[in-house]
Parts: C-alpha cells; sequence; structure tokens
C-alpha cells in the first residue's frame, strides 16, 4: 500500500497538468523550484533536487537525486542528469544530454552507490546536442562541447572541445566571443 501511495505520488509530479499540484507533490520529495521555473510534462525530478530561478527544463527528462541547477538554466527535453551533479548559472544544455555517476557499473555488486560522482557544469558553459560524460568530469566555465560528443576528461574554463573522446579545438567561429546577455 505504501509503495502504491509513493508510486501515486511521483506520477502525480511528474504528469499532472496543473503546475501548483505537481510542485506540491514535488515538495513532498523534498525538491525545490525556484520562482520562475517552467518545468514540462514528463520531467522526473527525485528527492534532494534543487533547481534554481527563471529556468526552463523540457520534457522527459531525469534528475536523480541530490542534484543542484543554478539560476537561469536551460536543459532541453530528453536530457539525463545524474545523482550528485551540480550544474552552475546561465548553463544551456541541448536535447540528448547525459551525465554518468557510476564508473565501476557495480549495480547488484558489492560496493554498488559507494563512488558516485555526478557532473559538474559550471557557470555560462554551453553543451550541444547528444553529448555524453563519464563520471566526475567538470565543464569549466564558459566552455562549449560539441555534438555528438564523449567527455572522457575536465573541460577547461572558456575552451572548445568535441568528438568522441572530446578533444580541444580550434575557435574558428567565435563563440568564445560572443557576448552571453544576462538578464
Amino acid at each position: 500500500m505504501i509503495a502504491a501511495l509513493r508510486s501515486l505520488r511521483v506520477w502525480l509530479s511528474t504528469y499532472f497538468p496543473v503546475w501548483v499540484v505537481r510542485k506540491a507533490f514535488l515538495r513532498s520529495l523534498r525538491v525545490y523550484v525556484g520562482k520562475g521555473t517552467r518545468i514540462e510534462l514528463g520531467t522526473v525530478i527525485r528527492e534532494e533536487t534543487v533547481i534554481g530561478n527563471n529556468c526552463y527544463i523540457g520534457n522527459g527528462c531525469v534528475f536523480e537525486g541530490h542534484t543542484r541547477v543554478g539560476n537561469n538554466v536551460r536543459i532541453e527535453s530528453q536530457c539525463h542528469i545524474t545523482s550528485y551533479s551540480s550544474i552552475g548559472d546561465y548553463v544551456f544544455i541541448a536535447p540528448f544530454f547525459v551525465a554518468t555517476n557510476d564508473n565501476r557499473m557495480a549495480y547488484r555488486r558489492r560496493g554498488h552507490g559507494a563512488n558516485f560522482r555526478g557532473v559538474t557544469i559550471e557557470r555560462n558553459a554551453r553543451l550541444a546536442v547528444h553529448i555524453t560524460t563519464l563520471p566526475g568530469i567538470t565543464i569549466g566555465e564558459g566552455a562549449i562541447v560539441g555534438s555528438m560528443s564523449l567527455v572522457t576528461r575536465d573541460v577547461k574554463p572558456y575552451t572548445i572541445v568535441r568528438g568522441i573522446p572530446a578533444r580541444e579545438c580550434e575557435d574558428r567561429h567565435g563563440l568564445l566571443e560572443e557576448e552571453i546577455v544576462l538578464e
């Protein structure tokens, strides 16, 4: 019976179309959502997650527990943010981003859950479509990650990386010099 009630609460916090009701159910899971934030239907947000003010979260995203999202962040549809991740202010993440957090793939093995390390995405970073990061990766402030990249190492601030594995490349189009409008 208790499991059924918990399932109902999670379903209501994910799919119920009235935002006020969804927000109340999210609070029951110890989830904080800041003012002006819009979360589309089908997004699953697990316990102990904090999402800042004026964010946009697209359809079908998954936020594992113990995640922190800054202010003015835009996360497009179908992204998976693993537990213990941190996303800074003014970050843009395009669709199909996947952050991994378990480098031992230890499900049903001794030590499962002991070494989870989420991704850290610092302020003003921009991530293109279809990116995967390994556990514990830091994407530096103002960095840009190109489409279809596998990020296996930390990305230095204000650099562009792309490829499998992601490697630094030259800024031929002046992307790093574009002014980011902070409203």
